[in-house]
């Protein structure tokens, strides 16, 4: 695996980590990761808001697949 690849997905879980922590401390509404992407969800019409939903989950198995380590 390409170290310098790794190290920016590193900081940038890091980065996403302490958003959301951040906004659970904050506790005001809207401001967590979460929040946000129901937000979005909610203000989309139907064929618009199944693409959010794919792509949301297309992302999170890319990341299973790429960083999860050896599958075989």
């Amino acid at each position: 695996m390409n170290t310098t690849f790794s190290i920016l997905f590193l900081a940038g879980f890091l980065f996403l980590l302490a958003v959301e922590i951040f906004g659970i401390v904050r506790k005001k509404s809207g401001d967590t990761i979460t929040e946000g992407w129901h937000a979005i969800d909610k203000w989309l019409n139907a064929p618009l808001q199944w693409a959010w939903r794919v792509l949301t989950a297309g992302l999170l198995v890319w990341v299973l697949f790429h960083l999860g380590g050896n599958w075989s």
